[in-house]
């Protein structure tokens, strides 16, 4: 999926759902055998063992409902039969935890305090600030002391997987015939990469000035109009005197997220903006700031920075992303197999009839981002 340019990329951030996802598209084993009636350990019940080891309806669950909130937070319906296939593919990737941490112990692999203290201070510079962490716990309903164990989780399935696959290599004849099947992917439209200095209409923001959904310009009133337009022309006055950097007008003055960028769009073609604002880039020449241009966010002021005319990459410009590619597609499969390995020689009783894979269930839609 191409994310628009209006909302800021969140692929770093990887969450217990998209290990989720992965997991749900794998081919499910079936159980060893037809398993007695549910177990209790204490006062909770047990849904499912593997090689003896318990899995609680109580662990199950609060995963499901970490996972079900994040949906509805994204704006997603959750029917019961989305509930329901929610709960069997995290049942599955609880299994799949537990095998690889079995498989770990027998092959004497683990992850350290010092290893996992210096991947999760790696994580955590991705946020920016300790708020920026704080708040995706809160987002995925889950405690520090608690992802701190999922993480060492995801470290040890990464080692042990990629021990069990060996090393996966790509040859430069795969890389090329990749190249040649695909002769139109890599035409590119012609784009520009601009910079812009945002005056929105009040609300047209949320926290840390993110944008919000389109307002409807007859909801805005004639007098915040004005005020608005007001405060762009006295910026775009600053932004065109001699001397003055846009970059850092932008971080003064902006008011959306991108301000501490320096309003830097990046790279895009027609079709990732507001009309209005594409309109007046594309016509705009290289270092000409022009505006202000109202969408339905407010007031933009805007500076093109460089255009790249349409063409087509050559295969040594795109030779690396193909190869790292193809190296994904081969190292995923090696690892699905290796976990239906383990699969397959484990005892695996579920309890809970319906955890067990139904084959025609449709896997797991993933997440879409709001603008």
């Amino acid at each position: 999926m191409r994310c628009s340019r209006w909302t800021r990329s969140r692929k770093m951030r990887r969450s217990f759902f998209s290990l989720m996802m992965v997991l749900a598209c794998a081919p499910q084993e079936s159980p060893s055998e037809t398993p007695k009636a549910p177990e209790t350990a204490g006062s909770a019940t047990v849904v499912g063992t593997v090689d003896g080891q318990q899995i609680t309806a109580a662990e199950l669950q609060n995963r499901v409902d970490a996972q079900v909130a994040q949906f509805r937070v994204a704006g997603r319906k959750v029917t019961a039969n989305f509930e329901q296939n929610t709960r069997r593919a995290i049942f599955q990737f609880l299994v799949d935890q537990e095998l690889v941490a079995q498989e770990g112990q027998r092959q004497g692999l683990a992850i350290t305090d010092e290893e996992l203290d210096q991947a999760i201070a790696t994580f955590k510079d991705r946020f920016g600030s300790p708020a920026g962490f704080v708040k995706y716990l809160k987002t995925i309903q889950r405690t520090e002391t608690e992802w701190r164990e999922d993480h060492r989780s995801r470290l040890l399935r990464d080692r042990v997987l990629n021990k069990m696959v060996g090393e996966m290599v790509v040859e430069d004849k795969e890389v090329r015939a990749h190249f040649d099947k695909q002769p139109d992917r890599f035409l590119e439209k012609e784009q520009v990469r601009a910079a812009q200095i945002l005056i929105p209409f009040e609300g047209a923001t949320g926290p840390h000035g993110r944008l919000k959904a389109p307002h409807s310009a007859t909801a805005i009133s004639k007098e915040t109009k004005a005020k608005t337009l007001k405060e762009a022309l006295r910026i775009k006055a600053k932004a065109s005197r001699p001397g003055v950097g846009f970059g850092q007008l932008a971080r003064t003055e902006g008011k959306d997220h991108r301000a501490a960028a320096g309003g830097d769009l990046g790279w895009f073609p027609r079709g990732r903006q507001p009309k209005s604002v594409e309109d007046a880039i594309f016509a705009a020449k290289k270092d000409q700031v022009v505006g202000p241009i109202k969408s339905q966010f407010g007031y933009h002021i805007l500076k093109l920075i460089d255009r790249r005319p349409e063409g087509k990459k050559s295969f040594e410009d795109v030779q690396q992303e193909l190869h790292d590619e193809l190296l994904r597609r081969k190292r995923g499969r090696a690892r699905r197999g290796a976990l239906s390995t383990l699969r397959a020689k484990a005892k695996i009783d579920i309890f809970d009839t319906s955890l067990k894979p139904n084959e025609s269930q449709p896997t797991l839609p993933s997440v879409k981002k709001r603008p």
